[in-house]
């Protein structure tokens, strides 16, 4: 079939690993930086119009992921985005966000007055349950031909996307993980660009660091280690001396913080705070916070897996001895960061903007700064502090509305090409951004291209993202809207126009990203609620327990309340859904394990 007809919704996203595919492959001449191909006929699509003019084509566009619309959806002078539509003859017509609501209430909205638009972006966990609407198409028979996208999918990422039939039922915005062997082959070892998904990592403040005597190498010269010799660090090269493997060794750093008896301004400051709902993230000290299947193949969830009971007990301590913070239950994010921010926490794992946190400390005094270290290893063997997603966390369902999918399907394609990636990177050349200068590609405009390299904007306030762009600095690099409406490479692009400048790592992101990364469950192991029975049972974890439940385990005041406070809230956990969310989620690992 001609698929030439994948409608533009899943655009932003497609663009962005087509993008990447685009790059990668990009033909004789491995320094695809330099070279973007504009041929008009380049593409399926446009090869068709030498036969006949090809037909406009509109498809309406549902972004049931954010409640609000997303800057590059409106963005006057996106350069990519234009371009791409007359060479497609491909448009999204409409955009339509959740404007206040729930997205999963929109989308019911929708659905009941028939309204649904043709490109749904979704949250991986919610694929299911959309699905069981019976509003999308299975894309089984589709996948051998979109080989772009293939490329940078992994069998695991295509699981993902599967109902517990065996049926395709969304598309990927793919996140490649190096370490596997099919999608990792497409990445060189030596690009220090390649990230992937990432992971809550722990930061201490340094000064206090210092003033226990731990030895460590600080921010400040793993900053100039960097610019000496860029390179990415492994969790080993951050951890401290000594090292704090064990939750008995952390403990006894927020013991020694407590100890210290700091203040800031005129208010203590306290060893370990965190957002409600980071107690989620935290039992990675003794076990796997969501759902999960042990090497056994038996499948448990939440309060219910193996070491649950002592981590809370842990928590019990910390929180009885004041090393973690007593308000972290109801604090709005708001106090939690002017907390951080006012140096009144000294180990965290969250900030809704790390530089802006550094910056306010070092203002503070010019010894503060944050330093990422190692999660400690828990007793009972490998966990995991969140699942992965590499089909992305964002996908791409199609309306059965469609009525030229092959079409649609051929476009989204395109956009994990190496063309489309190198055009998303450059710009078209009728926007006369960039030149060759010194066999390299570069921005025509000099302190445009100093500035972004930096992650800065030039004097008058223009980034990549101004133009479209992909913008390393920004929220999963690729900002046209095209590609933000449609489907892409996540997390990586192999052409970026970093390589054509002076190599300017960010050193806190690159160590932030080492001890985080291999707390990430890449393996299927550990993944988020698949399904309305495991969804429910995870509304109540977070809904009942993390925002109030979690108390009586808090306050209580020995062993004997504690395990009877925990067998309380235990119960009433499994009391509804929680069998019947078992046997679906035996049903996903299933499917994700390919069996």
């Amino acid at each position: 079939m001609n698929l030439a007809g994948w409608k533009r919704k899943w655009h932003t996203v497609a663009l962005i690993g087509t993008l990447a595919v685009s790059t990668a492959l990009a033909g004789c001449n491995n320094d695809t930086s330099n070279t973007v191909v504009e041929n008009e006929g380049s593409s399926p699509a446009s090869g068709a119009s030498s036969e006949a003019p090809l037909e406009e084509m509109e498809y309406s566009f549902f972004d049931a992921v954010h409640s609000t619309p997303q800057d590059f959806y409106n963005n006057p002078n996106d350069v990519v985005t234009p371009y791409i539509e007359n060479k497609f003859k491909i448009k999204v017509s409409e955009i339509i966000t959740a404007s206040g609501m729930r997205p999963e209430e929109k989308f019911n909205l929708l659905v009941a007055s028939d309204t649904l638009p043709d490109v749904v972006l979704v949250d991986n966990p919610n694929v299911s349950k959309f699905y069981a609407s019976d509003k999308f198409v299975a894309l089984d028979e589709y996948i051998d031909q979109l080989p772009n996208i293939k490329k940078w999918t992994s069998e695991l990422a295509w699981n993902m996307l599967k109902d517990q039939d065996g049926h395709i039922i969304a598309l990927p915005n793919s996140t490649p993980f190096k370490s596997d062997p099919q999608v990792g082959a497409n990445i060189p070892d030596d690009d220090i660009f390649y990230k992937g998904q990432t992971s809550m990592g722990l930061v201490v403040r340094e000064d206090i660091l210092k003033k226990l005597g731990y030895k460590f190498k600080t921010m400040s010269e793993i900053e100039k280690d960097l610019n000496a010799n860029p390179r990415n660090y492994t969790a080993d090269e951050l951890a401290l001396d000594p090292k704090i493997e064990t939750v008995e060794e952390f403990t006894k750093l927020l013991q020694q913080i407590k100890d210290l008896n700091l203040v800031e301004g005129d208010k203590p400051v306290i060893p370990l705070s965190m957002m409600n709902w980071s107690i989620y993230h935290f039992s990675t000290l003794y076990t796997n916070p969501g759902w999960m299947i042990d090497g056994s193949g038996n499948v448990s969830g939440f309060l219910d897996n193996p070491g649950m009971r002592d981590y809370y007990k842990t928590i019990n301590q910390w929180y009885a001895d004041k090393l973690l913070d007593n308000d972290y239950v109801i604090q709005k994010t708001e106090q939690y960061m002017e907390k951080l921010n006012s140096g009144r926490i000294a180990v965290a794992s969250y900030s809704d903007n790390w530089s802006k946190s550094r910056e306010s400390l070092k203002q503070i005094n010019p010894e503060y700064d944050l330093r990422p270290i190692p999660w400690p290893k828990a007793a009972s063997g490998k966990t995991y502090v969140d699942a992965t997603y590499p089909s992305g966390f964002y996908n791409v369902m199609i309306s059965k509305k469609v009525k030229d999918l092959p079409r649609l399907l051929e476009y989204f394609d395109w956009l994990y090409s190496d063309e489309a990636m190198e055009l998303m990177t450059w710009g078209p050349e009728s926007a006369g951004l960039y030149t060759e200068k010194d066999g390299k590609r570069v921005f025509k405009d000099e302190a445009f291209g100093q500035a972004i390299a930096s992650g800065q904007k030039t004097a008058d306030g223009k980034s990549a993202s101004y133009y479209g762009l992909y913008d390393p600095f920004y929220s999963d690099g690729f900002t046209s809207k095209a590609l933000r409406t449609a489907v892409g490479l996540f997390g990586y692009n192999p052409v970026t126009w970093q390589k054509s400048y002076p190599v300017q790592m960010d050193a806190f992101e690159t160590a932030r990203h080492a001890v985080a990364v291999e707390k990430l469950a890449i393996d299927g192991s550990h993944v988020a609620p698949y399904g309305e029975n495991a969804s429910e049972v995870g509304n109540w974890f977070w809904g009942e327990f993390v925002a109030q439940k979690v108390a009586k385990i808090l306050t209580a005041k020995d062993d004997t309340e504690l395990n009877q406070a925990f067998d309380s809230v235990l119960n009433e956990f499994k009391a509804d859904k929680y069998e019947a969310a078992k046997e679906d989620m035996s049903d996903y690992f299933r499917v994700l394990q390919g069996k």
